[in-house]
């Protein structure tokens, strides 16, 4: 509430300074909203494993693997050790009763944070993704 406040008595100070405020917080939220990545901050993490997550749920994988990737009626994803080019291969061109997953029901990029999910849920740690250690 005090902070409010403080916002409003610096926005609604009367004379020229409390419009130079105002179009000073114009530009700043115009170029926030307008350039891409100009309010991002850097993170470390690469991969979008909220993402995963939400794939995850969404493409039904949760229905035989497990909610958390525990294993089920198909075998347990959590901390998987496989690389990302074999589980996509395996995605791909599945074995066992599992569905086939083309590029049109996910992209590569995609399941890369699937893929990062599920490393993550095992507590491993997720390498860089594939078109960056390619050089």
């Amino acid at each position: 509430m005090a902070s409010e406040m403080r916002r409003r008595r610096w926005l609604d100070r009367p004379g020229e300074s409390g419009i130079v405020r105002r179009v000073l917080l114009g530009l700043i939220t115009a170029v926030l909203v307008l350039i891409p990545g100009a309010g991002a901050v850097a993170s470390t993490v690469r991969q979008d494993t909220e993402q995963g997550a939400a794939l995850y749920a969404e493409l039904g994988c949760p229905a035989c693997h497990g909610s958390r990737g525990q294993g089920f009626i198909g075998p347990a994803l959590s901390g998987i050790t496989l690389s990302f080019e074999d589980a996509l291969d395996k995605l791909r061109v599945p074995t066992g009763g599992m569905p086939e997953f083309d590029e049109d029901m996910i992209s590569d990029e995609a399941f890369f944070d699937v893929y990062a999910y599920l490393r993550e849920l095992g507590g491993l740690d997720v390498p860089e993704p594939p078109e960056l250690t390619r050089q």
